[in-house]
């Protein structure tokens, strides 16, 4: 299901990528807007594909799904907490999400001006840029599921494989000007974020209660918000290479915390098969 569903997404962001490259050709061509910038061309994109959305939730939306209005937001928030200090995998869960994430973000905020400053004075097309990411993260989403079912690896273990991999091609970033370089740096990491999307859903399926998932998950979304605004606000002090570092830094901890999980994973059935053994 995550497998089919952040396949679409790809497909969609891939169209999405190539109509604003043609948009924005067009705005240029023919001088839509006296001077530029030509790139408003993807904004009024996205403005006319929320409007269609707009006129399709109007028109078919019949049902409100207002969630289940009952729900004790304080005793959720403790049943939650107890859950952590009982089950240490769930918070392992958390950290892989945070961690990546957070580097997943940065990445998307940093990643037009590492590739504008190693292609300069030519111009990059964004959007084609963006297809192509979307393509290598149609292509690790596709490999997920094959290596899940053909080659039996645990979500455990491919969210540690995927982890060091996509640390180790951030940390790689700083380290060379070459814009072919990191433009192909940056299409693994994003195939990448294609292998981790159903991975994580399958891990907090695994590990964290229907019941509780909801508030669970969003309170790893915490830390998440507080190190990319963060981030964000010392981003010129910081400057582009220690951008990439920091999220470098983020992975190789998601890596840490998905290998623990893998670890305890390997002890649980080591220890059922020497119970059901005896």
């Amino acid at each position: 299901t995550f497998e089919r569903a952040w396949s679409l997404n790809s497909f969609i962001a891939i169209l999405a990528g190539v109509i604003t490259s043609y948009a924005v050709s067009y705005y240029e061509q023919h001088d839509i807007i006296p001077g530029g910038p030509y790139e408003i061309a993807a904004f009024d994109c996205s403005a006319v594909t929320l409007m269609v959305a707009l006129v399709m939730i109007v028109y078919k939306w019949r049902q409100e799904n207002y969630g289940d209005m009952s729900i004790d937001v304080q005793q959720s928030l403790r049943n939650s907490v107890q859950l952590f200090r009982s089950d240490t995998r769930i918070v392992l869960v958390g950290v892989v999400q945070s961690g990546f994430e957070s580097a997943m973000y940065l990445f998307v905020f940093m990643w037009t001006m590492a590739l504008e400053t190693t292609a300069a004075p030519a111009k990059i097309d964004h959007g084609m840029i963006f297809a192509v990411f979307m393509e290598s993260c149609l292509v690790g989403t596709t490999l997920s599921g094959i290596l899940q079912k053909s080659y039996h690896l645990s979500a455990e273990k491919l969210a540690s494989m995927l982890s060091a991999m996509a640390c180790v091609a951030l940390l790689c970033v700083p380290f060379t000007s070459n814009y072919e370089i990191r433009l192909f740096l940056f299409i693994l990491f994003e195939g990448c974020v294609g292998v981790y999307f159903p991975v994580i859903g399958g891990l907090r399926g695994k590990y964290v209660p229907d019941n509780l998932r909801a508030t669970i998950m969003n309170l790893f979304r915490i830390p998440l918000n507080i190190i990319v605004v963060s981030v964000l606000w010392y981003i010129d002090e910081l400057g582009l290479q220690n951008v990439f570092m920091l999220a470098a830094t983020l992975l190789s901890v998601a890596c840490v915390a998905s290998y623990s999980l893998n670890k305890g994973r390997l002890m649980h059935e080591q220890k059922e098969h020497s119970t059901s053994v005896h």
